[in-house]
């Protein structure tokens, strides 16, 4: 009996692992046209440039100089791939366009080992399933980017702080191995800056430790997400005289691209972008008085003084990009068809979370732990520019509370589906 449970781990594992391949290399395959191109500017303007000076020996450099536009890790994860191409002589675009399988691949996993603490396998191979064939992620895939990696890190980073929750034998490791990869985590999207914070003051108000040993694991975890940034932190000091956390360019530029959205066009590719005329005006002032180069000071300046004058302007603006972060795009593309997406997963997920909270009251610090991530994603991608991409990284972990959804369906194609672990 106890071979037979290991042969058909084996078969889940598989699954979990080939699954997202094939879905993603279909869904490859269905895009003709312009979608089949490589859009993120990013990449072409900053990522690869930095990665290729990094082969060269250059440093992390571009143009002559420190790259501070956006932070490291990524560039390395590109340089380091494109070396792995370069020995094995294949070409550089298609080394990095096909590593992406292998990430889809790892956050499956993390996704399904996540599920797992919950659900029986079954089950947790349909949060991973449903997870794979998301049309937001799958659309990541098309092209190099970041939230790929990023989300790789950050469910990785999730998985280690559940189960050193549960294995307190080794908790200690393991809330390390949290600060550590949420460390890596900045440095690979600045949007991940606040994590390692975050899963500190959620170890603190979970009574399964005593509060000596919760003060030490969530110090830990702190410790070493001060260590994995350290080393960047240094370089960049020690190039520039300057402490710098975690990258300078955009900062400021990224808010000031999210409070004027629909009248600040810096690509060409904005278009379409409705808002009331009130808010557009606000806009208008906000790019001739700031512009881009504007210090964060400067705007936050300018949005006080307005809803001293106009609170009812910036309460538009500011519920404008909340909604926005749930559908919104960069070109204000395929915006329709992303809405009747999002509506339809947030009907299954808020009646997946409703059921889950009421069948599964022993998981309910879970269900806290993902909603103060989801609220904290969700409050950084309002400050920024507001756009869904930022938020899939969140928006996926929840797939793991969509199971409970064949509770209430219990039968489906004659079969019961039993969810209790």
């Amino acid at each position: 009996m106890l071979r037979l449970k290991k042969i058909t781990s084996k078969y889940h594992i598989m699954i979990v692992l080939f699954f997202p391949i094939i879905v993603t290399l279909i869904f490859w395959q269905l895009l003709n046209g312009p979608y089949k191109e490589n859009e993120s500017i990013d990449y072409i303007g900053f990522y690869l440039p930095v990665a290729k000076n990094i082969l060269a020996n250059k440093g992390i450099t571009i143009n002559g100089h420190i790259a501070l536009d956006y932070p490291p890790g990524y560039p390395v994860i590109i340089a380091f791939i494109s070396g792995v191409a370069e020995t094995l002589q294949i070409q550089q675009d298609i080394m990095v366009k096909y590593s992406t399988l292998i990430f889809i691949m790892l956050c499956s996993f993390f996704i399904y080992k996540i599920a797992r603490t919950i659900w029986t396998p079954f089950n947790s191979i349909i949060a991973s399933s449903l997870w794979t064939c998301y049309p937001l992620i799958l659309w990541l895939t098309k092209q190099p980017n970041s939230e790929i990696p990023y989300m790789l890190i950050f469910y990785s980073a999730f998985y280690c702080y559940i189960t050193g929750l549960r294995l307190k034998k080794y908790s200690a490791l393991l809330f390390l191995t949290v600060g550590l990869l949420c460390g890596f985590g900045m440095l690979i999207r600045p949007i991940g800056i606040g994590c390692g914070v975050i899963f500190a003051f959620l170890l603190m108000i979970n009574r399964a430790f005593a509060l000596k040993k919760r003060i030490l694991m969530a110090f830990l975890i702190l410790l070493a997400n001060i260590i994995a940034v350290f080393p960047w932190e240094l370089y960049v000091y020690q190039n520039t005289k300057q402490i710098v956390v975690l990258c300078k360019g955009h900062d400021s530029y990224s808010i000031f691209d999210g409070l004027t959205f629909a009248e600040f066009n810096p690509d060409g590719n904005r278009s379409g972008i409705s808002v009331p005329d009130d808010v557009r005006k606000f806009m208008r002032e906000i790019v001739t008085n700031c512009g881009p180069s504007a210090k964060t000071t400067e705007l936050i300046d300018a949005v006080i003084t307005k809803a001293s004058i106009q609170p009812v302007t910036v309460a538009k603006l500011l519920s404008i990009k909340a909604l926005r972060s749930w559908y919104g795009t960069d070109s204000n593309r395929l915006e329709n068809y992303i809405i009747i997406l999002q509506i339809i997963y947030l009907i299954m997920l808020f009646t997946a979370i409703y059921h889950f909270f009421i069948k599964r009251k022993e998981h309910h610090y879970l269900l806290l732990v993902c909603g103060i991530f989801l609220f904290y994603f969700w409050g950084m991608t309002i400050m920024v520019l507001s756009i869904v991409r930022y938020m899939t990284p969140i928006l996926g972990l929840l797939f793991i509370f969509f199971p409970v959804l064949f509770q209430i369906i219990p039968y489906v194609a004659g079969c019961k589906f039993i969810l209790k672990k």
